[in-house]
């Protein structure tokens, strides 16, 4: 391989290295702290004077309402800080003389946070003549804001007809995203003759 060769390879950042960063971490410990005090005042009312019971009860009650707080927070924080994979858009290689077309997909990662496990990106096209379908396997490191293109997925080429393109990403569903209702895409695609 030459040094030209070299450059022209693409490189993919890997994980950061270090301890990870726990975004959340600030929340839940004032949950651990919370719900400590929570127990020992309902531990504490059980044996308290008739007279102090309301002043145990006004504590339960406050911490039950910050827990309630608390917990909504970490859900809405632990939400924006996973991946969001979306597939984009497409590209297209024409093979005009071996009537091929080869149709890529772009995804993207539009969360909060990083996708750091492999997915797969199921890929299916129905024409006139036929149906294909393929299955890309990505395995990147994607940051928020990055996008990957799959491998091209060669199909028969015919001109000015209906192609239908549909799309899963994380067909497997092994990625825990912050929304799954937009992995999806599904499109017409026609070739005009050259």
């Amino acid at each position: 391989m030459t040094q030209t060769e070299a450059a022209a390879i693409p490189v993919r950042p890997g994980p950061p290295i270090g301890p990870a960063v726990q975004p959340c971490a600030a929340i839940e410990k004032k949950i651990a702290q919370v719900t400590e005090d929570l127990n020992q005042a309902e531990a504490d009312i059980k044996d308290a004077p008739p007279k102090y019971k309301p002043v145990f009860q006004h504590v339960i009650d406050r911490d039950k309402a910050e827990l309630a707080s608390l917990r909504n927070q970490l859900a809405q924080c632990e939400v924006a800080n996973l991946p969001d994979l979306v597939p984009i858009g497409y590209t297209t290689q024409f093979d005009h003389a071996r009537q091929v077309v080869g149709v890529s997909i772009i995804v993207a990662n539009n969360g909060g946070g990083d996708c750091t496990q492999p997915f797969t990106v199921a890929v299916g096209i129905t024409t006139p003549a036929a149906e294909y379908q393929e299955n890309f396997e990505e395995s990147f490191f994607l940051q928020p804001g990055d996008r990957i293109t799959t491998g091209y997925m060669n199909v028969g080429l015919a001109y000015n007809v209906d192609y239908i393109l549909d799309v899963l990403v994380d067909a497997d569903y092994t990625v825990q995203e912050a929304n799954k209702f937009n992995n999806t895409l599904h499109q017409v695609l026609r070739f005009r003759t050259p």
